[in-house]
């Protein structure tokens, strides 16, 4: 597609001080963000590692380390897929009417977001796009209407995903402002931003569950 996306800059290292994303409102075509050049050495040394918990170390070490090497990456998020899907996908009948389609999941006999119809619910009834680079995140956050959600990845070298069960909430959200607590004093919504993002293992040494997976294409 040749729309551009709007893009959220993120340095890893901010992310542990729950700072507001820059963003860059122009945006850039889907093609344009995979040309771009890394630029930092941290990506040119691990763009073709499948060490993918060497990845994961780095990036909370990054996190905690003020001083380290700065790393910023680019993430578009929240994009429309009706916006940006490819024009085969839009005219496949096949497609359309698969019960898998993420924009028809609401339409199924057994859903309870059957009596929605065809309301154009964003993010609900009509799926969001994401697009990130190594070490863009989607930081800790509540899904939308506390419902479950659903996930498919079209392609990449896959990402790690951290939940926590939701009666680990209540603890989860306590340390958050022990951790941020100057933050929180200025924000008490700041867990609605979306820009808190806490080691999974500071939360499991204080007792909160914590589950991982690698999710990977298709």
């Amino acid at each position: 597609s040749s729309k551009r996306m709007p893009i959220r800059l993120q340095t890893v290292q901010e992310l542990s001080q729950a700072k507001p994303f820059d963003t860059n409102e122009e945006g850039v075509t889907f093609q344009e963000f995979m040309n771009k050049d890394p630029g930092s050495n941290t990506f040119k040394n691990l763009i073709d590692t499948k060490d993918y918990d060497q990845i994961e170390r780095n990036f909370w070490e990054f996190l905690e380390n003020p001083d380290s090497e700065t790393v910023q990456v680019d993430y578009a998020s929240d994009l429309k897929s009706d916006e940006f899907m490819a024009k085969e996908a839009s005219e496949d009948a096949n497609y359309q009417n698969h019960p898998w389609n993420m924009n028809r999941l609401h339409l199924q006999k057994n859903s309870l977001l059957q009596f929605c119809e065809d309301k154009y619910i964003s993010g609900i009834t009509k799926s969001w796009l994401y697009v990130g680079m190594m070490y863009s995140s989607f930081c800790w956050h509540y899904e939308d209407l506390m419902m479950y959600s659903l996930n498919y990845m079209h392609e990449g070298e896959g990402k790690i995903w951290y939940a926590i069960p939701s009666y680990h909430r209540e603890k989860f959200e306590r340390l958050a402002k022990d951790k941020l607590a100057s933050r929180f004093s200025e924000d008490p919504n700041l867990l609605l931003d979306i820009n808190v993002m806490l080691n999974p293992a500071y939360l499991v040494e204080n007792g909160v569950h914590v589950y991982r997976t690698h999710q990977k294409p298709g």
